[in-house]
């Protein structure tokens, strides 16, 4: 049987668990580029998500979920990156490759 660091060596592909980090950045890079009035950016900066989950495991809000994407990949000053898409998304590749190059060595991917 094939455990997932060896298929990552071999495919040479990153984990979905860094796929999602990466895109989830990348749209926060997005919406920040946006103007204040644009719906997206309103939305993401508001305190007024509805709940309506009643029942089972509360979910995560988004705030958080970025806020330990950025801690994982020890990005530092990424409000102020990601005024700049060319170098918010280099900045978030090399994080990752970084990360990736770690994990196919052994290395926990949280430290």
């Amino acid at each position: 049987m094939v455990n997932n660091l060896e298929l990552h060596k071999k495919s040479k592909q990153f984990p979905i668990k860094f796929i999602l980090w990466k895109r989830r950045l990348q749209w926060l890079g997005h919406v920040i580029r946006l103007s204040e009035d644009n719906q997206p950016k309103i939305i993401v900066n508001s305190n007024t998500f509805p709940n309506t989950q009643k029942l089972g495991i509360k979910r995560k809000k988004w705030e958080k979920i970025i806020k330990e994407d950025v801690k994982v990949l020890k990005m530092k000053n990424w409000e102020k990156q990601a005024m700049n898409k060319t170098k918010f998304n280099n900045s978030i590749d090399l994080k990752l490759n970084e990360l990736n190059n770690n994990y196919l060595d052994g290395h926990p991917l949280y430290s």
